[in-house]
């Protein structure tokens, strides 16, 4: 994947985004599939450790998914357009998370 042509502003969006959500560990719930649930359950899963606002969840959700190389639920990429994320800077934290 080559890497998406963002301008300086749009990568401090990227990177504010994937901070705000990096101590909320994806949960073994997030894990693909039963060997990654079991995975998750031997490494006592990783719960998220603070309380995200709700317009987080669609990053994190994002960010999860795409860590597991998984495609994101639906509407999870809408959320994130709907929150000014441009479709680069959403590649941009597809490529980052994977």
């Amino acid at each position: 994947m080559a890497v998406p042509d963002l301008s300086p502003g749009e990568w401090h969006g990227v990177k504010a985004a994937m901070r705000a959500v990096a101590d909320c560990g994806c949960t073994a719930a997030d894990a693909p599939g039963m060997i990654g649930r079991l995975m998750g359950a031997m490494r006592g899963g990783k719960a998220a450790s603070v309380a995200l606002p709700d317009h987080l969840h669609p990053v994190r959700a994002f960010i999860c998914a795409n860590s597991h190389h998984r495609t994101p639920g639906p509407g999870v990429v809408d959320a994130l357009a709907q929150q000014g994320f441009s479709r680069a800077q959403i590649a941009a934290m597809a490529l980052l998370a994977g």
